[in-house]
């Protein structure tokens, strides 16, 4: 899972690899965490 810090910062609550998508109909971006 992914947290947001106050100022916006993202910062990975497990360890594991850091995971970039773009989908959806508005193209929203989505970042998760893969466990390894």
């Amino acid at each position: 899972s992914v947290g947001c810090g106050r100022d916006h910062t993202l910062f990975a609550k497990a360890d594991g690899k850091v995971k970039f998508e773009v989908k959806g109909p508005k193209n929203r971006k989505y970042i998760s965490i893969v466990a390894e």
